[in-house]
């Protein structure tokens, strides 16, 4: 999925991506090749709800999904 994700060349693809793949337990170095992909503001992780929520620095995410806390 990651080597898709990079392939398929959209940086907020890769973010998400990498976000969810972190919640579910995948280890952050099998991660790393979806961190640097360029993003220059934080982009909401549900782009169809508001842009509020808390803020994910890694992965430069706002989590925006009801009940989500920062991880």
């Amino acid at each position: 999925m990651v080597e898709f994700a990079l392939k398929y060349g959209v940086s907020t693809v890769s973010r998400r991506l990498g976000w969810a793949l972190e919640r579910m337990g995948v280890l952050l170095d099998s991660l790393a090749l979806l961190l640097p992909s360029p993003l220059t503001s934080y982009q909401p992780l549900d782009p169809t709800r508001p842009k509020s929520g808390s803020y994910n620095k890694r992965w430069k995410l706002i989590i925006n999904l009801p009940g989500m806390t920062k991880k």
